[in-house]
């Protein structure tokens, strides 16, 4: 799931994301609610954090077990992939893929933490790779309006990423 928490809206828009084919499940149910309800206390727990509901794994130990699950089951990994909808999910769960991601164009497709987030890894990704293409104008246009201040782990800094941008 994740090393911290996560908020409720990304998780529960992932959750939903991923049922939306899924013909078993009752949809004229709140079932992420349900859900959510069955595992806290056992596996999650909800917490506050700057006034918003977050849900993070009640031990160490439940990662342990759903990465080992996850290592185990192909086709479980293969649809997760298939319906991730945040970039944190592949980053955690898929990084391997993270270059085909961006070759392909489909980076943009995902949610983010917030703006800048989008902006440094998408950069990033296109100056180390040397992948510039139609649908990625957008996002350079944005970086060059707003040259955002800002600091993401692994990523290049906003003057790297304007130097490179510039020089190709």
């Amino acid at each position: 799931m994740t090393d911290t928490s996560i908020g409720e809206n990304r998780l529960k828009r992932a959750f939903n994301y991923r049922l939306r084919n899924n013909t078993i499940v009752d949809t004229s149910r709140n079932t992420f609610e349900g859900v959510l309800k069955r595992l806290e206390s056992a596996f999650v727990q909800i917490i506050e954090k700057n006034r918003k509901k977050e849900i993070g794994v009640i031990n160490p130990s439940v990662n342990d077990f759903l990465k080992e699950y996850l290592q185990k089951n192909d086709i479980e990994r293969e649809n997760i992939k298939e319906n991730a909808t945040e970039y944190e999910q592949i980053k955690r769960g898929f990084c391997e893929n993270i270059e085909d991601i961006i070759r392909s164009g489909e980076a943009i497709s995902y949610n983010y933490t917030d703006q800048n987030e989008k902006l440094y890894v998408i950069l990033t990704y296109i100056c180390r790779l040397e992948v510039f293409r139609d649908n990625y104008k957008y996002t350079v246009e944005r970086f060059f309006k707003s040259f955002p201040y800002d600091c993401v782990e692994g990523m290049m800094g906003r003057c790297e990423i304007f130097i490179r941008l510039l020089s190709d």
